[in-house]
């Protein structure tokens, strides 16, 4: 009997899951996008100025997840975004990160105008200054794709506590206007813990 009851526990353990915790999420990430709802995206392209106000911020942060020993069920993910306009004019923006900013996808559709960054952009540079339209920035992160695609968004700049100060579509530039200084918290987005693999 006793030889029964330990065979039967060394195989509740060996085919149930263990949980894995997940690091707090960062929250200094948040000042790469540094948006609360109601906030006023102003975008310039050419001489028309687009403007879309933020209307849902979210995170969804995996705060754990189950390891079974026969298998590997989920990880640690975190993603963040914002959702700015209306059914039609829209900027949708969300970044895949891992204690830092590792892709990001950015969409528009206004005024007929639609594009967005195909597959996400995933290289990324750090500068200490850039200068757009005779504006210098600090602390800057790009994020760009592997090609200049015509109809796509192929480079986004962020500057930190300002968020997106440029996008790059096709061969034509979008340009925050009157970007200020601001930060936010986590207590400003939609905050989802998420675990995975029940």
């Amino acid at each position: 009997m006793k030889k029964l009851i330990f065979f039967a526990i060394v195989s509740y353990l060996l085919f149930t899951s263990c949980t894995q915790h997940c690091a707090d999420f960062n929250a200094d990430i948040l000042s790469w996008m540094p948006y609360k709802v109601n906030d006023t995206i102003s975008l310039k392209k050419n001489n028309q100025i687009i403007k879309f106000v933020v209307t849902n911020t979210f995170i969804n942060h995996t705060a754990k997840y189950n390891k079974s020993s026969m298998r590997k069920c989920g990880e640690c993910d975190n993603d963040f975004g914002l959702y700015a306009g209306n059914a039609s004019d829209f900027i949708y923006y969300e970044s895949i990160d891992d204690h830092d900013i590792t892709q990001l996808y950015f969409e528009i559709t206004a005024n007929g105008m639609f594009g967005n960054t195909y597959n996400g952009l995933k290289n990324k540079t750090l500068l200490s200054s850039i200068t757009i339209d005779t504006v210098t920035y600090q602390d800057v992160l790009v994020l760009s794709g592997d090609a200049i695609l015509p109809n796509n968004f192929w480079k986004v700049v962020l500057v930190k506590n300002k968020g997106v100060v440029a996008a790059y579509y096709g061969d034509s530039i979008m340009t925050v206007q009157k970007n200020m200084d601001r930060t936010t918290s986590v207590e400003d987005y939609n905050l989802t813990n998420v675990n995975n693999c029940k």
